[in-house]
């Protein structure tokens, strides 16, 4: 190789150009410069070093390939250069950089020279590549030159670049390779010519396959079977004839299906003849292929034919033509599909179940009830299915008519279940009348479907079961299926009222229960005022009611009122419950703000009177981990009548902690290990927490959540238009710690989608970063979907995409100052994985010592 300098080269090329460059603005020449300092870092490039250069060079070529106003360079240009590079002293990673920009802009000129570099193993690929994407007939020259210099082993791969390069020049070339004396070379140039896709090559394969002889074939099949559909257009009779061959059993199944498939396009006349024999064929792998094809094959005679066959099939293949048939959706194959519903074999019985929910009608819905009631469970769910999808709207009417009928109850039962799988509405006032005048699983089950197709309209009649002699079948079900019916109502504000209505006039104790019980799973503002304000009773019955009801609400009121009763309540049942009820609602208060909650954590520990209380009481403080109910739980660790629950549950707390505050975390967790009698599960998940601490990678762990924030019926996308309180004051919110996921993954990954939940919504992370002194800095961001984000209160990011989460993709400068600072950020959820990390480094890169984090809480 000739050892002149890249240097040289590159010098000289760009001082022709600087004529051009004086004639642009005067700070081109300094860019000249630069271009060259570009170069200079190429030609010594080495894998591991910093491919900036690489980058800003490539992006240099395509603009000019783009025709960029302010390139003073042709493509031309750079191929002249980069052409003269190669032959030049550079790595070997910058001449494979050489290759794939000539790849991509390259012509004539550098045909030649890429050529050269096939016959280095270590630029072959990357010279290879650029040839075969240079559409030009010297590009083609050069590789059929190649050809007669290269090893052997080499030359499959340069026959296959040759196909793939599409210059029908080629095809000589390719042809005569087709009788070289190694099958690995023949077959590389049968499937080259294929991919010309050019009437002469093809020719050439037809041909060759069909002089010759013994394996031959079958080397050259898929070849030319890739051709077959152009060459049958131009030589019909002998293209056939080849393909006849080649369904020959002796050819290999996937051949053959290809043979078959091909005539069949060519010959529609012999489609069915070709596809049945195929579908009956001795190779069961052929058989199995021909099932696909007959699926493309519609058609009355095929159907017909298929139909037929299905009886003679072996029981292994019955089940694949049944489930065509029923793709095919035509009901001239219901009555094959009914025999076979009856086969001995459960899979064949399955299959024509299955098919006849797609392919019946009315006529066979007693048929489907029947065997969803009977026999193994595998075929009931099949045919429930199958009657669920029944496309005849007088089926419904059908299932009623059972439903009301002297049947046997379980298939009245079963026929009630089936116009809930079908979403039969207008089934609702039928139901209505069997929940009040049947036998007591018929009423049950009748309420039960009511829950899924009473229209809002029907809550007067609803609300009339509840009467003292008739409730007692229907008791358990019914408060369910008031609020799902209460919950279709329009108005949000109406949903409880009728129930109000009913709750302020009943006249006995059982009908309070129950309306308590149905305001408590319709919720609502409405439903807990008058929960809360409802009259004293003596009845304990009902104030334990009012109880329950109270603690399925997600409030703070709640929470308070539930307070309220455990320390005036003085009947000790009622007030148990209340206790259970009021932890019950701390438990799932993770949506409610932390300085709301601290608070009854407090209460609920002192008011534990009992082991059980206490118990419950570590379960819901798992559940709400803080720096407050990890000290609590350590203290009740000392106490033997819960230490062991305790130490669970202070392990469960930590783990969570371990982002927020390791400090912390990490004593609590060394105090644990250093117990002797700690049993050896708890230390080794202490160890592991621990190791977990380290994994973070500097990332930013502690943050305070506010949210999810959304609106019905709108995407994030739209989402990003919205103001949302912690934006008007940052203060404002449901502000709690952010708990860390140990099994995250990288585990400084804040998956929000795992803590939150839900799609189209916006989540608020928030931390306090404390500096020793003011400096630069920058914020490296990874958000899945789209953020804004806020440093010190101002917008500093805003990004509305779906994207994937890619730690560090934003790089944002940010100015520390001496003391807190203040980060924000929202992060939008699109659908799927919904996460972020960040972490804050000097502008090189670099951690920054002496940062601190902690939540941003307000008020706490």
């Amino acid at each position: 190789m000739n050892v002149i300098s890249y240097r040289d080269i590159a010098m000289m090329f760009l001082a022709s150009l600087l004529i051009v460059a004086a004639s642009h603005a005067a700070a081109q020449p300094a860019g000249e410069q630069r271009l060259v300092e570009e170069f200079d870092a190429l030609a010594a490039y080495e894998f591991g070093m910093s491919r900036a250069p690489l980058q800003r060079i490539s992006a240099a070529v395509r603009a000019a390939a783009a025709g960029a106003p302010d390139s003073i360079y042709t493509t031309r240009d750079f191929e002249a250069l980069l052409t003269e590079m190669l032959e030049t002293d550079i790595t070997i990673e910058a001449r494979r950089f050489i290759c794939r920009l000539l790849g991509e802009i390259g012509g004539a000129d550098a045909a030649e020279a890429l050529a050269r570099q096939l016959a280095d193993d270590a630029a072959f690929h990357a010279a290879l590549t650029a040839l075969e994407q240079n559409p030009g007939s010297e590009a083609a020259v050069a590789l059929a030159g190649a050809l007669e210099t290269v090893p052997g082993e080499k030359r499959p791969a340069l026959l296959a670049a040759m196909g793939r390069q599409g210059n029908p020049a080629s095809t000589p070339t390719l042809t005569a390779a087709l009788a070289d004396e190694t099958s690995e070379i023949r077959a590389a140039a049968a499937q080259a010519l294929a991919d010309l896709s050019h009437p002469d090559a093809c020719d050439a394969l037809l041909r060759a396959i069909s002089n010759a002889a013994g394996d031959e074939p079958a080397l050259l099949a898929d070849a030319f079977l890739q051709c077959a559909d152009l060459l049958y257009e131009r030589d019909d009779n002998q293209t056939a004839q080849v393909l006849e061959q080649l369904r020959h059993p002796d050819f290999p199944p996937h051949i053959r299906i290809a043979a078959i498939d091909v005539l069949m396009r060519c010959r529609p006349e012999q489609a069915q003849t070709l596809l049945l024999d195929a579908l009956q064929d001795a190779c069961p792998v052929l058989a199995h292929e021909a099932l696909m094809l007959a699926r493309a094959t519609p058609g009355d005679a095929v159907i017909a034919a298929l139909a037929e066959l299905l009886e003679a099939a072996p029981p292994e293949r019955k089940p694949a033509l049944i489930a065509i048939l029923s793709d095919f959706g035509d009901p001239q194959a219901l009555p094959v599909a009914l025999i076979m519903a009856s086969h001995d074999q459960p899979e064949v019985r399955r299959a024509a179940l299955s098919a006849v929910g797609t392919l019946g009608d009315a006529g066979q819905a007693e048929f489907l009830l029947e065997r969803a009631t009977t026999g193994p469970s595998d075929e009931q769910r099949t045919a429930r299915e199958a009657l669920a999808r029944l496309a005849d709207p007088e089926v419904d009417a059908r299932l009623v008519s059972v439903a009301e009928s002297r049947s046997a109850e379980s298939l009245r039962l079963r026929a009630i279940a089936g116009l809930v799988e079908r979403g039969a509405n207008d089934a609702a006032p039928a139901l209505l009348v069997l929940s009040m005048r049947a036998a007591p699983a018929i009423r049950e089950e009748a309420i039960r479907a009511l829950r899924t197709l009473a229209p809002p309209e029907m809550m007067p009649d609803l609300l009339g079961l509840i009467t003292p002699r008739g409730l007692e079948p229907i008791r358990e079900v019914l408060p369910q299926t008031l609020a799902q019916t209460a919950a279709r109502i329009p108005d949000p504000d109406m949903r409880a009222a009728s129930v109000i209505d009913a709750l302020n006039a009943a006249t006995n104790n059982e009908a309070r229960m129950l309306l308590l019980e149905t305001l408590g799973l319709i919720g609502g503002a409405q439903a807990f005022e008058a929960i809360r304000n409802y009259p004293e009773t003596a009845d304990t019955d009902v104030r334990r009611a009012m109880v329950s009801a109270l603690a399925r609400f997600q409030s703070p009121e709640a929470l308070d009122e539930l307070r309220d009763i455990v320390l005036a309540e003085e009947d000790d049942g009622v007030r148990s419950r209340a206790y259970s009820g009021y932890v019950a609602a701390l438990r799932n208060a993770a949506h409610i703000a932390l300085r709301d909650v601290t608070p009854h954590v407090h209460t609920a520990r002192e008011q534990a009177r009992n082991a059980a209380e206490q118990r419950e009481f570590l379960a819901a403080a798992t559940q709400l981990p803080s720096l407050t109910t990890l000290s609590i739980i350590t203290e009740m660790a000392d106490d033997d009548e819960t230490a062991a629950e305790a130490l669970r549950a202070m392990l469960r707390v930590c783990a969570a902690l371990t982002g927020a505050y390791p400090n912390e975390v990490r004593q609590h967790l060394e105090s644990v290990i250093a117990q002797e009698d700690t049993p050896e599960p708890l230390t080794a998940e202490a160890r592991a927490a621990l190791a977990f601490i380290e994994q973070f990678d500097g990332h930013i762990m502690s943050w305070a959540i506010a949210g999810p924030y959304y609106k019905p019926n709108v995407s994030a996308e739209a989402l990003f238009s919205h103001e949302f309180p912690p934006e008007a004051d940052a203060d404002a919110g449901n502000w709690r710690l952010l708990p860390t996921l140990t099994d995250a993954s990288p585990p400084y990954a804040l998956e929000l989608d795992r803590v939150l939940g839900g799609d189209d919504r916006v989540a608020f992370l928030r931390t306090t970063i404390h500096a020793d002194a003011a400096g630069e800095a920058v914020l490296e961001l990874g958000t899945n979907d789209g953020c804004r984000v806020w440093w010190n209160g101002t917008l500093i990011h805003a990004l509305n995409v779906g994207r994937a989460l890619t730690p560090g993709e934003d790089k944002l400068p940010v100015q520390l100052e001496a003391g807190a600072n203040d980060l924000m950020v929202a992060v939008f959820q699109h659908g799927a994985a919904w996460r972020a990390t960040a972490r804050l480094v000097t502008r090189d890169g670099q951690p920054i010592p002496g940062l601190q984090y902690s939540p941003a809480l307000p008020e706490l």
